[in-house]
């Protein structure tokens, strides 16, 4: 991709969920030098701001326009560093264990059904470094540049979903599992 690729001059426009007025982005030259910068060095590009500086539009603007997909990922003061990279979802284990607990499965059916390593949720800089890796470890996720927001106030992360049109968590939306008697 050369400079010339990415328009600064033309407004990009964004999706939206239905009731959500149309958003648009209009690149500045920094933003195409760093995302052409970012694509030769074959690496990821960290943008980093306050909350609400753009970050997470940029990152959606870029992908429309580069026709990538778009992981979006905000880093809340909770968040540790290996949430990054991977995280296990020990909730959705334990729903799992008690919906196959109800059903009556025996134990060898329960372990069977629960694998630890179903729940390892890739994290950004694992879609971002290793797609097909994490394409290949959690197929049924369907998740789709890389967009990590620093956010030290977790109320904003949650204003930004809803901002987004989205009210359920992510952990909620990635993938459903069913246990099988």
């Amino acid at each position: 991709m050369t400079w010339h690729d990415i328009d600064c001059l033309t407004p990009v426009p964004l999706e939206t969920r239905p009731g959500v007025p149309e958003q648009f982005h209009l690149f500045d030259e920094d933003s195409v030098l760093a995302i052409n910068a970012s694509l030769a060095a074959e690496r990821p590009l960290l943008v980093r701001g306050q909350p609400g500086m753009g970050k997470t539009q940029l990152a959606a603007a870029a992908s429309k326009v580069l026709n990538r997909p778009l992981v979006s990922f905000v880093v809340e003061s909770r968040t540790e560093s290996r949430h990054l990279l991977w995280h296990f979802d020990a909730v959705e284990r334990l729903a799992m264990a008690q919906v196959c607990g109800a059903l009556q499965l025996t134990e060898t059916q329960v372990r069977d059904r629960l694998p630890e390593k179903t729940f390892v949720v890739p994290g950004p800089l694992w879609w971002a470094f290793d797609w097909d890796n994490a394409a290949t470890h959690c197929t049924e996720l369907g998740l789709p540049i890389q967009s990590i927001t620093a956010d030290t106030d977790p109320a904003n992360g949650r204003l930004h979903r809803t901002a987004a049109g989205t009210a359920s968590p992510a952990a909620h939306s990635r993938r459903t599992l069913r246990c099988r008697s």
